[in-house]
């Protein structure tokens, strides 16, 4: 085999299933490159929304005190024949109105912003779904390959059942059964229960040691499409 047949052949590049997961990879990165710019966005624009309503408060108050001590100046424009507080109000009422547009205008930005960043995160979590059943794809190709031990070393201990069997219906003590005699029985009938996994969920202490090499390979797939399986 060529060089360039043994790097192929080693990280998996003529591997559709790694393709795939490559892909997989790559979409979820954009995919969540994409919703964190929203996200950011969004975050600059509620601040501006916040900053605008801060603003618009504060011309609003100034607005309305200029306006309710218009008459206490009347005298004074009587007078003088013109009140500069006057050229104030306009330019408060002129900003008041600047405000407004503004915030008017922020608002509708955010709202397009947060409609954007909701479509974003529903294209990440597609993304995420697509790229842990690219990677559980990748790490189920070593199923077969467990099968096929399991599915052989059952073979090879069959001939002992079929001997246990035999040496069990030579015992007499059926009829006034032994302890010996019970746990023969029981494993003649259920092998299963002699394992010591046996009925323990994935967390358990004995179990979870088993599979941990799997789990953390399986995490690795999730970033790194040549990341490599676990030797059965």
């Amino acid at each position: 085999m060529g060089i360039v047949a043994r790097l192929a052949r080693s990280t998996g590049s003529n591997d559709p299933l790694r393709e795939e997961l490559r892909k997989a990879i790559e979409t979820h990165a954009q995919a969540k490159q994409e919703r964190d710019r929203l996200a950011a966005a969004l975050e600059n624009a509620l601040q501006r929304c916040y900053g605008a309503s801060d603003d618009l408060d504060n011309l609003a108050v100034r607005v309305s005190d200029l306006v309710d001590t218009r008459s206490q100046r009347a005298a004074a424009r009587a007078l003088a024949g013109a009140d500069p507080i006057d050229n104030e109000l306009k330019e408060a009422q002129r900003r008041l109105s600047e405000a407004e547009e503004f915030l008017e205008a922020a608002r509708a930005a955010t709202a397009v912003l947060e409609g954007s960043l909701g479509v974003a995160e529903d294209i990440l979590k597609s993304s995420e779904r697509r790229l842990r059943d690219a990677a559980g794809n990748v790490l189920l190709t070593k199923a077969s390959e467990v099968e096929n031990r399991i599915r052989s070393l059952i073979v090879e201990i069959s001939p002992l059942f079929a001997t246990l069997s035999y040496l069990q219906s030579r015992d007499n003590a059926n009829v006034y059964p032994t302890d010996d005699y019970r746990q023969r029985k029981r494993l003649l009938e259920c092998p299963l229960e002699a394992m010591p996994v046996y009925g323990k969920s994935l967390n358990h202490t004995e179990v979870a040691p088993i599979i941990d090499p799997w789990k953390q390979a399986f995490e690795a797939l999730l970033s790194d499409a040549n990341a490599p399986l676990p030797e059965v």
